[in-house]
């Protein structure tokens, strides 16, 4: 067998292979590094799109009300108990707030009448304007008797008219606003009645059924104690595991069968197995929806829309089920069932009630 010549690596023919391969080389790496650049770009891009589209969620519009705070429209509260600060507290929870707010639009509006039109007019303003205006009398019995002037946050589709400049290229047929109820935004933004105010209520508020009034507190603190759960459980539990399995146990068909279902466990997405641990605790189990106490003030005579309820560890109920936020309470006892409710009017458990109402805070 002949023997190769020796390689010439100074000759010609090799320079010019090298240069050719650093050529090449220096070409792949414009390539990788074009790729780079045009990925970064296009996350420029998408990052820029969501913050221009999505900003305006973090921006409130709300509307400037001038509410007469009549001490004879609180039933049982009189001008005495106001001089003597002697009012009750519960009196004050029950005030017609829902009146007070329609009253002042009115106010603002006298020309306006007929109750479809009252009724189209009331809907530029939310339901939450009511209950911003009971926690503001609640905090200072002192203001009954007195005229008092608060900016309350509007209606959804009135909040959606202002972010797009109250332009009105859609047909009345296919928008939610008509003619009409555009015409008084128009007029309440020439009056400078209205404002747009970057939204406290979308860190710091729960679930609700009304845009406006919607937030992502309950569901922060819900995701932040549903990993503080999942980190002490898991964490001393799947380094043990991963220890005794790598180091002291046998090869064999039990372990083998644990790897597998182990390498199942992160090829899944982990809300298949977090539904199917719900579906156990909930359907097997009967574990209770919410674990956490909810209770409700709603044992005065006036309509559901004026019932009202105080939060108890927003966090852990939303995160055990979405509907248990400011919307949802949770009766401990059939004792504690309002007395104008039924079993009939509440989704009753074995160790809870719930009843869904109207309540924004």
């Amino acid at each position: 067998m002949s023997e190769l010549p020796p390689t010439d690596w100074f000759s010609d023919a090799m320079r010019q292979r090298t240069a050719r391969r650093y050529r090449r080389d220096r070409i792949f790496r414009g390539v990788g590094l074009a790729g780079i650049v045009l990925a970064l770009g296009m996350l420029a891009v998408l990052l820029v799109g969501i913050a221009s589209s999505g900003y305006q969620g973090f921006r409130q519009t709300q509307i400037y009300l001038s509410v007469e705070l009549d001490v004879s429209a609180f039933p049982g509260i009189t001008a005495e108990d106001v001089a003597n600060d002697t009012v009750d507290v519960e009196k004050i929870r029950k005030g017609p707030y829902g009146k007070l707010v329609r009253e002042s639009l009115m106010a603002m509006f006298p020309d306006v009448s007929g109750r479809s039109n009252i009724r189209e007019l009331n809907k530029l303003v939310s339901v939450g304007a009511k209950n911003q205006l009971r926690q503001m009398l609640m905090a200072d019995s002192s203001l009954l008797g007195q005229r008092v002037e608060l900016w309350v946050p509007s209606g959804a589709d009135v909040d959606g008219l202002v972010k797009e400049g109250l332009q009105t290229d859609v047909p009345e047929a296919d928008r939610r606003l008509s003619d009409q109820q555009v015409e008084w935004v128009r007029q309440l933004d020439e009056r400078g009645l209205l404002q747009t105010v970057l939204s406290d209520d979308f860190i710091s508020a729960g679930d609700s059924r009304e845009p406006e009034l919607a937030g992502i507190w309950g569901a922060v603190v819900g995701s932040a104690l549903t990993l503080l759960v999942t980190l002490i459980v898991s964490m001393p539990l799947g380094v043990a595991a991963a220890i005794y399995l790598e180091e002291f146990a046998k090869k064999g068909r039990l372990s083998d069968w644990i790897e597998v279902n182990i390498n199942n466990l992160a090829a899944v997405p982990s809300i298949v197995y977090g539904l199917l641990g719900l579906a156990i605790f909930l359907n097997f189990f009967e574990m209770p929806i919410c674990t956490c106490g909810w209770r409700a003030d709603i044992g005065h005579d006036d309509t559901a829309d004026d019932n009202h309820c105080r939060s108890c560890c927003i966090g852990c109920c939303a995160a055990l089920y979405p509907r248990c936020g400011n919307r949802t309470w949770c009766l401990q006892n059939a004792g504690d069932l309002p007395p104008h409710l039924t079993i009939g009017d509440a989704r009753y458990s074995d160790r809870q009630y719930y009843w869904y109402g109207p309540c924004t805070g």
